[in-house]
Formats: C-alpha cells, sequence, structure tokens
C-alpha cells in the first residue's frame, strides 16, 4: 500500500459523499489489512506517524487515532501502551464532545476485561443439526473452554488436535468450539472428517457479534468458563495448557 495525502483526500471525499461517516472513512484507511501490508517490511509504525501527522485538521487528526487504535488494539504486534496513551491525549484534549466520546469508547473498548464477568447467554446450532445451550455444558462441569476458531485457521486446527488429550486428562473438563466460518457447510464437512471431535462443535458464522463480544482479534482464542458461568481465564494464541494446569494445580 503506498498511500499518500491525496489518495486519504480522495477516499474521506468519495465515503463522505455515500453518505459515510468521516470516523468510518478513517477506519477504512487504517484497516488492519493495510496496516498489515506495512508490517510486513517493518514499516507500519513509521507508516501510521506518517500519515497521521499529514491530517492538518484536528478533529480529522484525533478521529485518525482513534481508528488506527480501535482497529489494531489487541492484534498482539502493537505497543498497547503506546495506543493507550494517544487515546488518553484526544480524551484529555478533545477537538470536540463528538471526538471525546468516540475516544472515551475506544479505549473502554480496549481496556475491557472479561476476567470475572458472568459469561453471555449463547446457544447455537451445532453440526449434529441441533442448537447446543453454553450453559448446559458449563454447568456440568468445574471448567468448559470455549474456543473460537475457524476451519482456515492452521493454528486453531493445531489447537484443537489436543482437545481430546486434555478432556482425558481432565475429566470434569469440556469444550465448545465457536466457529467464525462464513459457510456452516464448510465446518460440518471438516467435522465429519473428524469423526473423534466430539465435543460440541457450533457455529456463529464470520462477523458475529461473538468475535467483539469475546475480544477474539486474533484466533485461536480461548476463554474458560467455571460452572456458575464466571470467566476465569482468557487467552488469545498459544497457553492454554499451561493455564489448565494452573486452574487444576497441576
Amino acid at each position: 500500500m503506498r498511500k499518500c495525502l491525496l489518495f486519504l483526500t480522495l477516499v474521506f471525499s468519495f465515503a463522505l459523499a455515500n453518505g459515510q461517516s468521516a470516523y468510518d472513512s478513517l477506519k477504512q484507511i487504517f484497516s488492519p489489512r493495510n496496516i498489515f501490508e506495512q508490517r510486513q517490511s517493518g514499516n507500519e509504525q513509521q507508516f501510521i506517524k506518517h500519515e497521521l501527522r499529514k491530517i492538518n485538521d484536528p478533529e480529522i487528526h484525533q478521529l485518525a487515532i482513534c481508528a488506527v487504535v480501535e482497529n489494531l488494539f489487541g492484534l498482539g504486534w502493537v505497543d498497547e501502551d503506546k495506543f493507550l496513551a494517544m487515546v488518553d491525549d484526544v480524551i484529555d484534549h478533545p477537538a470536540s464532545d463528538y471526538v471525546k466520546s468516540i475516544a472515551q469508547r475506544v479505549k473502554n473498548e480496549a481496556t475491557r476485561t472479561l476476567i470475572n464477568t458472568k459469561i453471555t447467554s449463547i446457544t447455537l446450532p451445532s453440526v449434529s443439526g441441533d442448537s447446543i445451550r453454553l450453559a448446559d455444558i458449563y454447568s456440568q462441569r468445574d471448567y468448559t473452554v470455549v474456543d473460537l476458531w475457524a476451519t482456515w485457521c492452521g493454528p486453531c486446527i493445531a489447537e484443537m488436535k489436543k482437545f481430546n488429550g486434555l478432556r482425558k486428562q481432565y475429566p470434569t473438563l469440556e469444550f465448545y468450539s465457536i466457529s467464525l466460518d462464513e459457510d456452516f457447510q464448510r465446518v460440518r464437512n471438516f467435522v465429519s472428517r473428524n469423526s473423534d471431535y466430539t465435543w460440541p462443535i457450533v457455529w456463529t458464522g464470520k462477523g458475529s457479534p461473538l468475535s467483539v463480544y469475546f475480544k477474539a482479534r486474533l484466533i485461536p482464542a480461548f476463554v474458560i468458563v467455571d460452572r456458575n458461568g464466571t470467566i476465569v481465564s482468557h487467552i488469545v494464541g498459544k497457553g492454554l495448557e499451561d493455564e489448565l494446569k494452573k486452574l487444576y494445580k497441576k
């Protein structure tokens, strides 16, 4: 991606002409995909600073900061402390009340924690054709691992291969795997090829609000729930086995 001030202006003009808000336009310009292209060349931080410096309008500049933070926070390869400091500066010195409200919302979501909260009510269609209520699972087990995954995610599949071993190691443990695949049939086909995957496997689809709720910016993502429905752990990527050892004190 080779953005310049002219390109940014053109995108802005097109989006606004089609009724899109300035903030939504900025979220498109500073999308994770576009920034990730810069990251691959080791240039994403420089790119962000360079593009932000091009924006002279104070309100648009601060909205761009919020867009960058909202899009990238939680992806694991950004300096989250610096990002929060940028948002705090906007909150402390906002160009307008509107900007402050956006910045506060971005910070609230970035700092929101799942730990020690009651998990939301979830009932989803399963690959076996019925619907499975999460509460019916966790209420019967010491711990239930809610697994956010997709068939296209290699690391997700690698982790799933460990689940049966963990179920044997911890007899009071169960899994509840929520697919984020766009195509439900693809999930069914995947499970049919892995007949030993007998724990609850359900589907919520691409772009589901559950992705946001579980802060699943990256997958695999795991949320561990106790039998009361309280979230006790939240893991992104690797670390599930170590966390289970802590919980079971083994």
